[in-house]
């Protein structure tokens, strides 16, 4: 069972509220799963961080340049076969 599916089953079988003072009732195990999920991040460095990001932000642009360079190439061959 995933920890998602857990937590989810967790908090909706809980009361929410207290009707008399409108706060959320404290919940033990909702905030243990919570530090589980929080411990189970990977911890990186930020400049580690920050070449991932920028390594998938390339590979976005790249993906989105080849994909506008193809539909140039189609758009440019249909009006080539059309003459």
């Amino acid at each position: 069972m995933s920890w998602s599916l857990v937590l989810d089953n967790t908090v909706s079988s809980r009361p929410r509220w207290d009707g008399t003072s409108g706060k959320v009732t404290a919940d033990n195990t909702v905030g243990r799963f919570l530090i589980d999920l929080v411990n189970k991040v990977p911890k990186i460095t930020a400049q580690d961080f920050e070449a991932m990001l920028n390594s998938n932000i390339n590979d976005l642009l790249m993906v989105t340049y080849l994909s506008n360079l193809t539909q140039a190439q189609i758009a440019l061959n249909e009006k080539l076969v059309a003459l």
